[in-house]
């Protein structure tokens, strides 16, 4: 929010522009957290399980 913050300013400032009606709603809704403008969360991959480590025997090599 503050580089939207920032670039407003700028805008203003160096071009004499303002955001739109539709951009200061919007702002207006984000800083409010209205649910309908979030970013829809997504869900979390499943985790894979670890393969299940083999015992080392003693005194057992393994060769490739």
């Amino acid at each position: 929010m503050m580089a939207f913050h920032d670039l407003r300013e700028l805008l203003d400032e160096e071009l004499g522009l303002e955001p739109s009606a539709d951009a200061r709603r919007l702002q207006h809704r984000i800083l409010a957290s209205d649910a309908a403008v979030a970013v829809p969360r997504v869900p979390e991959a499943p985790r894979v399980p670890e393969a299940p480590r083999v015992p080392e025997v003693l005194g057992a090599r393994c060769s490739a």
